[in-house]
Parts: C-alpha cells; sequence; structure tokens
C-alpha cells in the first residue's frame, strides 16, 4: 500500500520542518545528539592536549602562506620549520606547553610527597571469627531416639 506523499510531507522531511515552520521532535533530538557529541569531542581533544596540535598546526599553515608570499615554497617550508622564525601563534603555543608541563611535573611532585610522609599500617592480625549459629554441630540439639511414624503421615 502505498499511499500518496503530499508536498508539505516531502518538504517537512527534507528540511526537519513542521507544517508550522517549527522544528519537529526528531529534527531537535538530532541537533542535541549533535551537540552532545560535539561537546564530548571538545573535552576529549582538550584532555588530550590535542588543541596543541591544532594550534600548532594553524601556526604552521599560516606561517607557510606568510612565507611563500615574498620567497618561493621550498624555502617557505624551510623557513617555517627550521625553529628560527617562529610566529607569535607558535610562541604562544610553545608558552603553553611549557606551562602545562610544570603543572603536571608539580601536581606529581605533591602526590609524591603524600606518599612519602603516609605512615605504613601495623601488621594486621585477623581476629578468629564467631562461630555461625546456622552451621549443624553435633554439641546443639538433641537426638532423637524414636523412629518415625508407620505409615508416613498424609499431606492433603
Amino acid at each position: 500500500m502505498n499511499r500518496p506523499v503530499s508536498s508539505q510531507t516531502a518538504v517537512a522531511k527534507a528540511t526537519g520542518l513542521g507544517p508550522s515552520g517549527r522544528p519537529t521532535r526528531v529534527a531537535t533530538s538530532a541537533r542535541r545528539m549533535s551537540m552532545r557529541q560535539i561537546i564530548t569531542v571538545v573535552v576529549l581533544v582538550l584532555t588530550l592536549g590535542l588543541h596543541w596540535a591544532l594550534l600548532q598546526s594553524a601556526a604552521w599553515v599560516s606561517m607557510i602562506v606568510r612565507f611563500a608570499q615574498h620567497d618561493t615554497l621550498t624555502l617557505a617550508v624551510s623557513k617555517t620549520f627550521d625553529g628560527r622564525h617562529p610566529c607569535s601563534l607558535c610562541l604562544f603555543v610553545a608558552d603553553g606547553k611549557k606551562t602545562e608541563q610544570q603543572q603536571q611535573q608539580q601536581t606529581e611532585l605533591t602526590v609524591q610527597k603524600l606518599e612519602i610522609f603516609c605512615e605504613t599500617a601495623g601488621a594486621f592480625a585477623f581476629q578468629e571469627s564467631p562461630p555461625n549459629p546456622f552451621q549443624p554441630s553435633d554439641q546443639e540439639g538433641l537426638a532423637r531416639f524414636e523412629r518415625p511414624p508407620l505409615p508416613p503421615p498424609r499431606f492433603g
């Protein structure tokens, strides 16, 4: 059963907008999901330190373009990577990386200092556990001497 699709329905599916021009629930949830993914990617990039690599790459590209305006491409590339012609963004990235490394070293030193001053615990001796009241024992309870009733009782 193929139902005819109205032009409004086709437009709504293609654009994600409903008949009133507002976004449909599906389009809104897709945007929210993509926003969550973007936030996740940004957090991962910052956590792994990839922001420095991205900034450094942008600096290299801009330096190659700037040097290539006056020199050949080969000379522009060699000037970019020789380390004698850093741009302001390169200096910013180098300073940021250095600061980040110093903070990591200070954090590691703090953790090591805490480990140095931790006292070791004395020897631990296990105490004898109390007897389990649910464990059968020969010492508890009375022994039965009667025989079971004959015939056995019937239930029901």
